[in-house]
Protein backbone atom coordinates (compact mmCIF):
# COMPACT_ATOMS: atom_id res chain seq x y z
CA UNK A 1 0.00 0.00 0.00
CA UNK A 2 1.22 3.09 -0.95
CA UNK A 3 2.00 5.12 2.56
CA UNK A 4 2.49 8.59 0.10
CA UNK A 5 0.40 11.49 1.32
CA UNK A 6 -0.14 14.28 -1.01
CA UNK A 7 -0.89 18.49 0.28
CA UNK A 8 -3.21 20.28 -1.75
CA UNK A 9 -5.40 22.92 -1.78
CA UNK A 10 -9.43 22.23 0.10
CA UNK A 11 -12.34 22.57 -1.56
CA UNK A 12 -15.72 22.92 -0.48
CA UNK A 13 -15.88 19.41 -1.18
CA UNK A 14 -13.72 18.12 1.68
CA UNK A 15 -15.11 20.15 3.94
CA UNK A 16 -17.33 16.90 5.85
CA UNK A 17 -14.03 15.45 5.51
CA UNK A 18 -12.42 18.40 7.35
CA UNK A 19 -15.43 18.70 9.75
CA UNK A 20 -14.70 14.38 10.97
CA UNK A 21 -10.97 14.93 10.86
CA UNK A 22 -11.82 17.85 13.46
CA UNK A 23 -14.41 16.51 15.39
CA UNK A 24 -11.86 12.93 15.98
CA UNK A 25 -8.81 15.97 17.30
CA UNK A 26 -11.08 17.17 19.56
CA UNK A 27 -11.63 20.45 18.24
CA UNK A 28 -15.09 22.26 17.68
CA UNK A 29 -15.35 24.31 15.31
CA UNK A 30 -17.65 27.92 16.32
CA UNK A 31 -21.03 27.93 15.27
CA UNK A 32 -19.57 31.02 12.58
CA UNK A 33 -17.93 28.28 10.86
CA UNK A 34 -20.87 27.06 8.95
CA UNK A 35 -19.94 25.49 5.87
CA UNK A 36 -21.15 28.16 3.66
CA UNK A 37 -18.47 30.47 5.34
CA UNK A 38 -15.35 27.93 5.20
CA UNK A 39 -16.13 27.23 1.65
CA UNK A 40 -16.04 31.69 1.38
CA UNK A 41 -12.59 31.01 3.11
CA UNK A 42 -11.53 28.70 0.88
CA UNK A 43 -12.57 30.64 -2.47
CA UNK A 44 -11.05 33.44 -1.01
CA UNK A 45 -7.58 32.01 -0.22
CA UNK A 46 -7.00 28.61 -0.58
CA UNK A 47 -3.57 28.62 -0.49
CA UNK A 48 -4.42 29.13 3.46
CA UNK A 49 -6.34 26.06 3.75
CA UNK A 50 -4.34 23.09 2.55
CA UNK A 51 -5.56 19.48 3.56
CA UNK A 52 -3.18 16.27 3.30
CA UNK A 53 -4.80 13.14 1.65
CA UNK A 54 -3.59 9.62 1.32
CA UNK A 55 -5.03 7.16 -0.39
CA UNK A 56 -7.86 9.34 -0.96
CA UNK A 57 -8.92 9.84 2.57
CA UNK A 58 -8.03 13.80 4.20
CA UNK A 59 -5.81 12.44 7.12
CA UNK A 60 -4.43 15.80 7.98
CA UNK A 61 -5.37 19.53 7.74
CA UNK A 62 -3.56 23.44 7.33
CA UNK A 63 -5.89 26.39 8.12
CA UNK A 64 -4.34 30.09 8.00
CA UNK A 65 -6.14 32.84 9.09
CA UNK A 66 -5.78 36.73 9.85
CA UNK A 67 -7.80 38.97 11.99
CA UNK A 68 -5.70 42.19 10.50
CA UNK A 69 -3.58 42.10 13.52
CA UNK A 70 -2.66 38.50 14.57
CA UNK A 71 -2.44 35.41 12.52
CA UNK A 72 -2.95 31.98 13.30
CA UNK A 73 -2.18 28.59 12.06
CA UNK A 74 -4.19 25.74 13.08
CA UNK A 75 -3.03 22.14 12.04
CA UNK A 76 -4.93 18.87 12.80
CA UNK A 77 -3.69 15.29 11.59
CA UNK A 78 -4.80 11.63 11.55
CA UNK A 79 -1.66 9.24 10.96
CA UNK A 80 -3.06 5.67 12.28
CA UNK A 81 -4.12 5.74 15.93
CA UNK A 82 -2.59 8.63 16.48
CA UNK A 83 -4.55 12.10 16.13
CA UNK A 84 -3.57 15.60 17.20
CA UNK A 85 -3.88 18.86 16.86
CA UNK A 86 -1.88 22.07 17.56
CA UNK A 87 -2.89 26.20 17.07
CA UNK A 88 0.12 28.61 16.67
CA UNK A 89 -0.95 32.59 17.47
Amino acid sequence: MDETAILRSATAADLPALRALWERCGLHPSRSDTDTRLATLIDYAGGLFVVAEQAGIVIGSVMASWDGRRGWINVSLRRGPRISSATAE
